[in-house]
């Protein structure tokens, strides 16, 4: 296609994208800094392009969402069908589609719904399921087709929809209830309005089509369906040349439920391009063009059910003056719905959208939908899913480096979720050097809603995707290890003090998920510190309460207590000099981590642990570990020597004291089984004299080897030979 030239009947002419762009819009345009949503309307990513192919034009995008939020936009232009023999792309005009997931991520590339350069003006709607079906007319042949697709974007069947051969028809507009059964209206020949009702297998429930309008006098033209849950529909029309916006309404079976039509519009201004949606109770919206002369307004209409005004019709438009025209409408599941049109704002044409909530309400103000506003951007299709999450579809001119090309945005809707976070931590207080686990679990707080008559999208309202959870660590504290169903968890750095965590599911009202954290320390982390760690969860959805997505845990650092229980030594009396004693053993209590152990005191004293190796060095000691403590008596009479041993700060003394004479002594203990850290052949155990126990033999011996030649005088030397003289009587 050359260009995207849009004419309207009836003397009413729009200016092709090509002739307005140079006549206005060669200047550089403002490009907008999208962010993630925070509040309902709130753009949900960037505004993206559709088509895949740039060549030549792309325009009248329409698109469908299902109940979850996946959506299809199909358009009219050029589009690679495959390569040639050479591998150069092969082009044809006609209708084209893409389908996307409801994260706004494509599941296809572009593909052909009619590759005929006759092919125009598509619709397509989509059901609860996701399955769709697209609507066209071949200007060429005056007839209208559909093609149905499932929700895997496979092609079922195709058909022309007119049961007369002879018949004309023109642009066409396609409906689609909960369960796939759908219906496809259109102009005949601009004059009279038919409509052909189909079942979920594309079978023709009606032969021939039937005729909307009750008058066919004067022309109805441009016709708009929208069906409920349970198969009910309304038609909305252009008549009497612009004078009037009509509507009727029919049940699931075809059957008219007004004998006549229903006037929508009360102004006498000229009215055109109508839209109608519908929610699954059967209330629908009508909006429209309107103006006295140049479309300068956009009108809407509220209905009940039962055909029912709500309220008078009301301006939808709050900027431009002209220029205000191509309406489209959409529901959600509640009745909130969303108008998109085109705005001629300052010399430009823009796409311009306002929320409503059920009763017609304002939800905020209107908004300026696409973010790039270089050149005109035309013919606005919106959808919503159950949730109210809404896409807005647009043709934009120069773009896409071409003539016009196919550009969509995202946005949140008035339905949200709830996200709660809670962490707890299951060890408090914590030891340095140790590991922490917590838990954190994320709660979907959304009621349960499920809309009358649409059992198939239970959950689907309320329900939550993309859910994030940020760790913020403390310094010295890593994440070691986690584990949580459908949670993947990392750390870029163990120093980097943050945790980020996903959920690949979908986490449904009032559901919860959860996972467990382990978190090492390092030694950095001081003792007798408290640590923090401060989670935030969020999702693709607008969260209304923010209140409850942060959590806090604090977990104390215990500092190592090392000071026991206090202890003490059995003093040792009237003992021989230079003996070997030892002390009764003490049981170490009271700590919770490895205490320091020393000796102070006499010289050549040491300590035993668990009834290991003397030793004179210092150390640690567990809790629950016995020491003993020995040393020699010393050589002298009526000496005390005393042995201090220092743990954690608290001390216990042995003291060992002589005899005041040979006679005196009574202290005599018997040997105690411990291993010595000194070998009695050492040069060190020569050096330093001790009466030590004998032989397992029964003998006593006297060591040393002190000798009245070593240095000793006569009365010593007959000090020492009547001690051996009893100790051998002892023996």
């Amino acid at each position: 296609m050359a260009s995207a030239t849009k004419t309207k009947r009836g003397g009413q002419f729009r200016l092709t994208p090509l002739a307005v762009g140079i006549g206005l819009a060669l200047g550089i345009g403002q490009l907008r800094v999208v962010t993630a949503a925070d509040n309902p309307g709130d753009p949900i990513g960037a505004e993206f392009q559709v088509n895949n192919t740039a060549t030549n034009s792309q325009a009248t995008p329409a698109v469908a969402m299902d109940a979850d939020g996946d959506f299809v936009v199909v358009w009219q232009g050029d589009g690679e069908i495959g390569k040639d023999s050479f591998g150069a792309p092969i082009i044809v005009t006609g209708i084209f589609a893409r389908c996307y997931s409801n994260t706004g991520l494509p599941v296809s590339t572009e593909f052909p719904i009619d590759a005929s350069s006759t092919a125009g003006s598509p619709s397509v709607a989509m059901d609860a399921n996701g399955d769709f079906v697209v609507a066209w007319e071949d200007v060429e042949l005056a007839d209208v087709y559909f093609r149905r697709y499932n929700e895997g974007c496979e092609a079922r069947d195709s058909e022309r929809v007119q049961a007369n051969s002879t018949s004309n028809g023109g642009p066409p507009s396609v409906a689609m209830d909960a369960d796939g059964d759908f219906v496809v209206a259109w102009d005949e020949s601009g004059y009279d309005i038919y409509a052909r009702r189909y079942n979920n297998l594309g079978q023709a429930q009606d032969n021939p089509e039937f005729v909307a309008n009750t008058s066919s006098s004067t022309p109805a033209r441009d016709p708009s369906v929208a069906m409920d849950a349970d198969g009910d529909f309304v038609m909305a029309w252009e008549s009497y040349y612009g004078a009037r916006i009509s509507a009727r309404r029919y049940n699931k079976l075809g059957e008219a439920q007004d004998e006549s039509e229903l006037i929508v519009n009360t102004s006498s201004d000229t009215t055109s391009n109508p839209s109608v949606a519908m929610v699954a109770n059967g209330d629908f919206v009508v909006a429209w063009e309107r103006g006295s002369s140049n479309f300068d307004a956009i009108f809407a209409r509220l209905y009940s059910a039962d055909g029912t005004p709500q309220a008078d019709e009301f301006q939808v438009n709050t900027s431009g003056t002209s220029g205000q025209l191509a309406p489209s409408v959409a529901l959600d599941a509640d009745g909130d719905f969303v108008i998109a049109w085109e705005n001629y704002y300052q010399e430009i044409y823009d796409i311009s959208a306002q929320r409503y909530s059920a009763d017609g309400t304002r939800q905020g103000g209107e908004f300026l939908v696409n973010s790039n506003t270089a050149d005109n951007k035309l013919t606005p299709s919106v959808a919503l899913d159950a949730d109210g999450d809404f896409v807005i579809a647009w043709d934009s001119y120069l773009q896409d480096g071409d003539i016009s090309g196919i550009y969509a945005q995202r946005f949140t809707g008035p339905e949200n979720v709830d996200l709660s976070i809670v962490v707890t931590d299951d060890l408090d207080p914590a030891e340095p050097g140790g590991l922490l686990n917590y838990a954190f679990i994320v709660t979907n707080n959304h009621p349960i809603v499920t809309p009358t008559g649409v059992p198939a999208i239970d959950g689907a309202i309320g329900m939550s995707t993309g859910i994030n959870t940020s760790h913020t660590l403390p310094e010295g504290v890593s994440l070691d290890a986690f584990s949580g169903n459908d949670w993947t968890c990392t750390q870029t750095a163990r120093t980097a003090g943050q945790v980020d965590c996903t959920f690949s599911g979908t986490l449904l009202p009032t559901a919860a998920t959860s996972a467990d954290l382990t978190l090492s320390f390092e030694t950095t982390v001081p003792a007798a510190a408290d640590i923090t760690t401060d989670v935030n969860v969020t999702g693709d959805q607008f969260d209304a309460d923010l209140a409850n997505s942060t959590d806090s845990e604090s977990t104390s650092v215990v500092s190592p207590d090392t000071q026991p229980d206090p202890f003490s030594f059995d003093a040792r009396t009237n003992v021989a000099p230079e003996t070997l004693v030892s002390s009764n053993p003490i049981t170490v209590s009271g700590i919770d981590t490895p205490a320091p152990i020393s000796l102070l005191g006499v010289s050549g004293a040491s300590y035993s642990i668990d009834g290991g190796p003397f030793t004179i060095e210092a150390g640690t000691v567990a809790n629950g570990s016995t020491v003993i403590v020995q040393q020699t008596s010393w050589s002298d009479f009526s000496t005390t020597t005393n042995a201090t041993l220092v743990i954690g700060g608290v001390t216990g003394t042995f003291s060992v004291s002589t005899a005041s004479s040979l006679d005196s002594v009574t202290d005599e203990p018997e040997p105690v089984s411990v291993i010595s850290n000194e070998d009695p052949s050492s040069p060190a155990a020569a050096a330093d004299p001790a009466i030590t126990p004998g032989s397992s033999g029964g003998g006593c011996s006297l060591a040393g080897n002190r000798s009245a030649a070593g240095g000793l005088g006569w009365m010593e030397a007959f000090g020492l030979l009547l001690l051996a003289l009893f100790r051998r009587r002892k023996c």
